[in-house]
This record gives C-alpha cells, sequence and structure tokens, in this order.
C-alpha cells in the first residue's frame, strides 16, 4: 500500500513530535474546563479530528 500522506516523515521526526507535546501540555488546561463541563465519565475518550 503506498502512504498517501506526503508529510508522513515530517510527523514522525522526533523534534515534531516534542512540538506537538509541547503544544498540547500548553492548551490542555484551557480545554480541561470544557470537558469538566460536561461532566462526562473519567474513563471517556475523545479524538480531536481536526
Amino acid at each position: 500500500m503506498t502512504d498517501l500522506n506526503p508529510h508522513v516523515n515530517q510527523m514522525a521526526d522526533e523534534s515534531m513530535v516534542r512540538n506537538l507535546a509541547a503544544q498540547a501540555g500548553a492548551i490542555w488546561p484551557q480545554e480541561v474546563e470544557l470537558f469538566r463541563r460536561y461532566a462526562l465519565a473519567d474513563d471517556i475518550r475523545v479524538l480531536d479530528a481536526g
């Protein structure tokens, strides 16, 4: 199967992974309040496909 993602190598690079993890860490404190507002189960999983 051919990988159709032209950015696959770039996105898998260690520096990109660290950068995305830092972004998620910076944004999560603001986002977590949205999830708490809905009183969802503790074991729920959310997919952010945006």
